[in-house]
């Protein structure tokens, strides 16, 4: 059974600007060879996954919301003036999916969704991926999809709670980036890493950001980077903290979602908002992205992975696959079915404190050989069972079972 399904999603916009520095004259050709140099370039998850459905048969195509060259190149080719998800619609139209894919319920809404259903008559089926906090106006958009796929059991239990039809989709590793990364060598080799976001806010990572101040006061040497909130965003955080909890004290915690400052910001009521130290602000490199992000992780001999609050007790961040599919030795936060992904301690570390973090650090540290064993272990089970194609086979399945 062949169908078309259409990605509608955003690319880092770190890894965008890098694009744009290292490719600038892609620019000026057609909307299909800058889109094909594009996803060819791109090892996000999403690119990858596209990739490989395509290798099974289906007509696959991405559309990166936040990429405006290439989107102003489909406008001047098919004489179009709108722009945001009217343009979306515009490229639907064109494109005839049967399935619509869509990454950010906050980039559209309840009417967009009807009106694609209404008016483009080829989509059977509309669904999304979420793996990050969403609000209660998102919730309200979900609850229209036919179906929607996330990356922890606990978010599959939680949706499932909700009377939301979900499944779990772990995220997943693409081989084909280790060909891509062993012909260059411009990262020195990291004896502890750490890359990710640092944000604060509820469902974010405060606990992450408090390991790695620890870390730093330890003494322990990690090499750090990141994308962090500037100091205005902590500001308007800190500030929406305190006005949603003083409304709430005073017993108009039901007004907040009719009050459109606090509607946008009420995921930050939930944790108070701290500025960061000026030791690990300090100690900040910034964020790598696509191929340099997997050849500087792959050069690391220990990869430190922490899980945002988003994830509950469940583990199944990206990092987990990037870092052993690339042959960094892993620690990671311990979950309750982390087991069912690795084998811990053989596989892949964990630790369930700061403390016994610090002193499995230093363990691998001290002890090159075990660490390299490891190692290599969680790479052969990554190589082995969390793959982009195994994921694309059961997105494949649970698609062909909706239309």
């Amino acid at each position: 059974m062949s169908y078309t399904i259409v990605r509608i999603t955003n690319l880092y916009s770190g890894y965008l600007a890098q694009y744009q520095l290292t490719f600038p004259y892609f620019q000026q050709k057609s909307y299909k060879e800058q889109y094909e140099h594009l996803i060819s370039d791109s090892f996000d998850s999403d690119s990858s996954i596209s990739r490989a459905l395509n290798k099974i048969g289906v007509n696959s195509i991405v559309l990166f919301n936040n990429a405006p060259w290439l989107q102003d190149r489909w406008k001047a080719e098919n004489n179009c003036v709108k722009s945001g998800k009217e343009l979306i619609f515009e490229q639907l139209k064109s494109i005839k999916p049967d399935v619509v894919w869509i990454d950010n319920p906050a980039f559209v809404d309840r009417q967009w969704i009807s009106s694609v259903r209404e008016n483009i008559k080829s989509v059977k089926a509309i669904t999304g991926l979420v793996c990050s906090p969403y609000s209660s106006n998102d919730l309200r958009t979900l609850k229209l999809f036919d179906f929607l796929t996330t990356c922890t059991p606990c978010l599959d239990r939680e949706f499932k709670d909700l009377g939301i039809k979900s499944y779990l989709i772990y995220h997943s590793f693409d081989p084909e980036i280790l060909d891509k990364i062993k012909s260059r060598d411009e990262h020195a080799s990291s004896e502890l890493l750490f890359i990710g976001s640092l944000y604060t806010g509820g469902g974010f990572h405060k606990t992450r950001i408090e390991y790695l101040e620890e870390f730093l006061k330890s003494g322990l040497s990690v090499e750090i980077c990141g994308s962090i909130d500037p100091t205005a965003k902590l500001l308007t955080k800190k500030s929406a903290y305190y006005l949603i909890n003083m409304v709430k004290g005073l017993g108009g915690g039901s007004l907040i979602k009719d009050i459109p400052i606090l509607k946008r910001y009420e995921q930050y009521g939930d944790t108070p908002i701290n500025f960061y130290s000026r030791k690990l602000k300090s100690s900040i490199s910034p964020p790598v992205f696509g191929l340099k992000q997997f050849r500087k992780v792959s050069k690391a001999n220990i990869c430190f992975n922490i899980h945002g609050e988003i994830a509950k007790n469940c583990a199944g961040n990206l990092r987990l696959f990037e870092a052993t599919g690339v042959g960094s030795c892993l620690i990671t936060d311990w979950k309750e079915n982390l087991s069912e992904l690795f084998d811990i301690e053989r596989e892949v570390i964990t630790y369930k404190s700061i403390p016994e973090c610090i002193d499995k650090i230093q363990w691998l540290m001290k002890n090159p050989s075990e660490r390299l064993k490891i190692a290599r272990a969680g790479q052969q089970r990554t190589l082995k069972d969390h793959t982009t194609m195994n994921r694309a086979t059961k997105v494949d399945q649970i698609i062909k079972d909706h239309l």
